[in-house]
């Protein structure tokens, strides 16, 4: 449903989270901004697809300060768990950030939370590629 909502989510703002302030965790009072009356542009497929953009936005955010303080360059990402298995979620993410974003899919979910480089399995890892600069 929401892969066919068109990037911006028809200009639909969810407010949740925001890039880590690492002294002071805040947050803004969450709720949707710009609303629309239109069934066709305003329903669960776009607020969904809104979430999934916030929240790839705030991922880079984060992803930046973390390079910044550590020097750590990211060539990729890797998801494990519940919603590894969307790939609009993982385009999203790739597209933002423009890294290649990867998806290990298990019957058991990993029990430590250690980073994994994305080495493709036959049938349990998908790659998006990261959009190409143009």
């Amino acid at each position: 449903m929401a892969s066919r909502v068109p990037a911006g989510s028809h200009g639909v703002m969810p407010i949740f989270s925001d890039a880590m302030h690492f002294k002071q965790w805040y947050h803004a009072a969450p709720s949707f901004i710009n609303l629309s009356i239109d069934p066709e542009k305003c329903n669960k497929a776009t607020l969904f697809r809104a979430l999934e953009e916030n929240a790839a936005i705030v991922s880079a955010c984060n992803l930046a300060q973390i390079s910044q303080f550590s020097g750590v360059t990211f060539e990729s990402l890797v998801f494990a768990g519940g919603g590894s298995k969307g790939a609009l979620w993982s385009q999203i993410l790739s597209d933002v950030t423009g890294l290649r974003c990867g998806c290990r899919w298990s019957a058991k979910p990993p029990r430590w939370a250690a980073p994994s480089p994305p080495e493709p399995a036959p049938g349990c890892m998908m790659i998006w590629p990261a959009p190409e600069s143009g």
